[in-house]
């Protein structure tokens, strides 16, 4: 197969486009083995200026096959007056060139050395990943409501010997060993990808892993149950009945060699609830959500006790979302994160790598960029893959900050005795008066733009992050701030926080109207309507982002969010008088 080289020098969007047109990975077998790429592929991909020096048709590529039905060489025929470049080498015209694993193979490319650059890849190699691109987040938390429904309904059904703990953490192969030991049943979430499923390094980006090298990370050698498992779901997938799959796995159990008994061990396995049809074929039909579970109805040894534990004080009462939010379903001490906050994920990156090497990072930027939903964002991400819960507090410091100053006009005291009583309060509030060992791993101290104003407090705020710091050198400290503080120990690291790009903005714009643009949101924004009555939602925000009112926002987000209040406004006022 075909798939955008890692080193490929095209533009962000423009290696999105590709995704989206199915041109970033090309599988000869999804195209009946024999496939031409040429200017047409890549016209709403590449520039117009540069798809003009395309010829109509660049190359062909075919799989030879063998009289068994086995793929024996994956061939390159480039067409006549093509610049095809195999190995940094030009390709001859109209010859066919058996290709290798490995081999580079650049399209196109313009004088200022941009390439259309692919790479041949075997079918059972994973996927190359390029960092700054995007992988849709997992709905783990439906997921999630799904596997404790099946338990709960299960155990109506079937007393069980002991109580069965539900745990769901993000794996990384640093922590996958050492999470699933001990596991009787291991469920993995993933992407739909036939060849590897993602795991995430330390700063959160996407690697791809393999199921021989998943299986070489397990703690013990395959058991009976994962024999079982890997045979039922196999069999399902080929498009078997439940009960199909459901015996054929029982028979490969009882047919497993060195096992003393194999047919008593067969029969261990049942199939829930009994005595009733299980013919259907489930060839992963969609997820139909009936009402939420009621968290009265369960019982303590249903709940999750790690991390993710579903409490239920944490429970929003009332609720009828099928799916609950993700601060319900793992609570913690965090703040929520506005919605509609979105398309920061290389700014998060960034922030949680700088969090890793630097003891103290500030985050600046002007007002309304975004850097108090960044700080949350990257907390909550920082908490769900910590082991521990609660490893990541918050405390919206400028706050606090301006009632040490009203409390210190209102009552005379001298501000040193008016700050101790408040940090300590904040104090207590981070988690920080019990053992160093207990702390919180990350702390994010939010709105520090008065310490600008008033060098006192700002050598209160310093002496209180170095104290800490002192006694716990392990910790990490985040400030939100406009501009960079002046810190007479030293600032740590500062990270800038830039505007969204025009098209980020555009699409923080649909996300947060959540509704179809109507004619009277066109000209609100003074845009004329598209063309096509059907628009990807890149292609929407390409067309929405050259409106002059959008521009306006300079892709700050705040205003972005100001301008969706605005169109909601206009869309209550004609709706109340037509």
């Amino acid at each position: 197969m075909l798939e955008l080289h890692p080193t490929c020098n095209l533009p962000l969007e423009d290696k999105e486009r590709l995704r989206v047109e199915g041109l970033y990975t090309i599988d000869p077998v999804d195209r009946a083995n024999f496939f031409g790429l040429g200017r047409d592929d890549f016209e709403r991909v590449l520039d117009p200026m540069w798809l003009r020096r395309f010829h109509r048709c660049i190359c062909h590529f075919k799989t030879e096959m063998s009289p068994y039905g086995g793929a024996t060489a994956f061939v390159i025929v480039p067409s006549a007056k093509s610049h095809v470049l195999i190995n940094n080498s030009p390709a001859a015209n109209r010859v066919p060139v058996t290709l290798a694993d490995g081999d580079e193979i650049v399209l196109a490319q313009k004088s200022d050395g941009t390439q259309l650059k692919y790479v041949v890849v075997k079918r059972d190699r994973h996927p190359t990943m390029d960092a700054t691109i995007v992988i849709i987040e997992l709905d783990y938390r439906s997921e999630c409501l799904v596997l404790q429904r099946c338990l709960f309904d299960a155990s109506k059904l079937k007393v069980l010997p002991r109580p069965i703990h539900l745990r769901v953490h993000f794996a990384t192969t640093a922590s996958f060993q050492s999470w699933c030991r001990g596991l009787q049943v291991l469920h993995f979430s993933g992407h739909g990808n036939d060849q590897c499923v993602y795991f995430e390094d330390g700063s959160g980006v996407a690697v791809p892993v393999t199921p021989h090298q998943v299986a070489a990370l397990l703690p013990s050698p395959m058991t009976l149950q994962l024999v079982f498992v890997a045979r039922f779901y196999e069999t399902l997938a080929q498009g078997y009945s439940v009960q199909a799959a459901f015996d054929r796995a029982k028979n490969l159990v009882a047919a497993v060699p060195n096992t003393r008994n194999p047919t008593d061990v067969a029969e261990k396995f049942q199939l829930l609830p009994p005595n009733c049809d299980h013919d259907a074929a489930v060839l992963f039909p969609p997820l139909e959500m009936d009402a939420p579970l009621n968290s009265t109805d369960m019982t303590t040894e249903w709940t999750q006790l790690s991390f993710t534990a579903l409490d239920r004080s944490s429970s929003s009462s009332g609720s009828t979302d099928s799916t609950p939010s993700l601060y319900d379903l793992f609570p913690n001490k965090l703040h929520h994160v506005r919605a509609g906050f979105g398309y920061r994920n290389v700014d998060m990156r960034h922030l949680v790598r700088a969090i890793q090497t630097h003891p103290v990072v500030t985050v600046t930027g002007p007002e309304g960029i975004g850097k108090t939903q960044l700080a949350l964002a990257t907390a909550w991400f920082l908490d769900l893959r910590h082991p521990q819960r609660d490893s990541v507090r918050v405390c919206l410091l400028g706050g606090v900050l301006d009632r040490v100053l009203h409390d210190t006009a209102a009552s005379c005291s001298p501000l040193d005795q008016v700050w101790a009583r408040h940090v300590a309060g904040i104090a207590s509030a981070l988690g920080t008066t019990l053992l160093p060992e207990l702390w919180p791993s990350v702390i994010i101290l939010d709105g520090c733009d008065v310490l600008h104003t008033h060098c006192v407090l700002r050598e209160y705020v310093q002496d209180f992050v170095w104290e800490l710091l002192g006694r716990q050198p392990l910790l990490r400290v985040v400030l939100t701030v406009r501009t960079p503080l002046m810190w007479t120990h030293g600032g740590g690291c500062t990270m800038p926080l830039g505007p969204l790009a025009m098209t980020d903005a555009a699409k923080l714009l649909q996300k947060s109207l959540n509704r179809p643009f109507t004619a009277a949101d066109y000209q609100a924004l003074e845009l004329a309507i598209p063309p096509a009555s059907s628009m990807s939602s890149d292609a929407m925000a390409t067309w929405v982002q050259t409106s002059r009112v959008v521009q306006a926002t300079r892709g700050i987000p705040s205003q972005v969010l100001a301008l969706v209040d605005r169109l909601k406004f206009h869309e209550s006022t004609q709706t109340t008088h037509p």
